[in-house]
């Protein structure tokens, strides 16, 4: 019954906040976000908030990204500190992702094997059974088996870590699997455009990069977790400075109902000096990442 409330819970959680990260949130979340940052309470029990990368690349391949080779972590890089571990395991996830998400099934099952690897490695064996790697083997050429795999076996894992109370370990995994989606993102979306839909919902990860910081806030007395707060300074910086635009969304007052309701919500909008920061700093950021020892 614990385990069923655990997974409940956190379907909510990412369900919630996956839909405020594409749609930007409301006025009054992200301004509270914003403060937090800028303080250095930050409340331990707030509950983690996780976006899952498929539902992210889903979003890119939807807007009419197309996949390219060269832009995965090597899957025979290897890292012997625990927080180079952890950190990478998050790459990792992401490029499980990646690859899943545009159907890429001999790749997907090799990097789906490095991710069991490397969460044995990290004491997480029982989050990825033995058993859903030969479930993948077989089911390998259908995407949508694939998909489903990868991504329960990324909410198995995150379960586990907070079940078992290892709050810094996943808020390591969370960054290194956001900085390598937007990592592969800014790097198959090109060169800036204006209202170009991909670029705006790199735009949007801006909700997604304020909870990623926040959750790392909280463990800043430890050297590691202080580290990577430095490092992730310049892009907090660079979205600060976007642009943002009040609009008007139609939905549902519920979903028992066809009446709809009239939202304010907040788009973020680069400018070509902006998105170009911001991809210098995500491309130098993933170099520091996976050179880690």
């Amino acid at each position: 019954m614990k385990t069923i409330k655990y997974i409940s819970f956190f379907v909510m959680i990412f369900t919630a906040f996956f839909i405020t990260a594409c749609n930007s949130g409301s006025n009054s979340s992200i301004e509270d976000s914003e403060d937090m940052l800028e303080t250095d309470s930050v409340d331990e029990q707030t509950p983690v908030e996780i976006v899952e990368p498929n539902k992210f690349f889903i979003l890119i391949k939807k807007s009419g990204c197309k996949f390219s080779d060269g832009l995965t972590n090597s899957e025979k890089a290897t890292y012997e500190t625990q927080t180079a571990r952890e950190i990478n395991l998050g790459v990792y996830f992401s490029d499980l992702a990646y690859l899943a998400t545009f159907e890429k099934s001999q790749p997907s099952l090799k990097y789906f094997s490095k991710v069991k690897n490397m969460s044995d490695q990290m004491g997480l064996s029982t989050a990825i059974s033995k058993d859903t790697y030969s479930y993948l083997e077989k089911n390998i050429s259908n995407a949508d088996s694939l998909l489903i795999i990868t991504d329960n076996s990324y909410k198995s894992v995150i379960q586990k870590l907070i079940e078992t109370g290892n709050g810094k370990s996943l808020a390591f995994i969370m960054l290194g699997g956001w900085v390598e989606s937007m990592y592969v993102a800014v790097n198959i979306v090109g060169k800036y455009s204006d209202n170009d839909a991909n670029i705006n919902e790199i735009a949007s990860q801006k909700v997604t990069f304020d909870n990623l910081f926040r959750n790392l806030k909280k463990y800043k007395e430890d050297p590691d977790v202080n580290e990577q707060l430095v490092n992730i300074k310049k892009i907090k910086t660079i979205y600060k400075q976007l642009k943002k635009e009040s609009v008007e969304q139609n939905s549902p007052a519920n979903k028992d109902t066809s009446k709809a309701i009239t939202e304010q919500k907040t788009k973020y909008i680069f400018t070509k000096e902006l998105y170009e920061s911001f991809c210098k700093e995500i491309n130098d950021l993933r170099t520091i990442i996976i050179k880690m020892s």
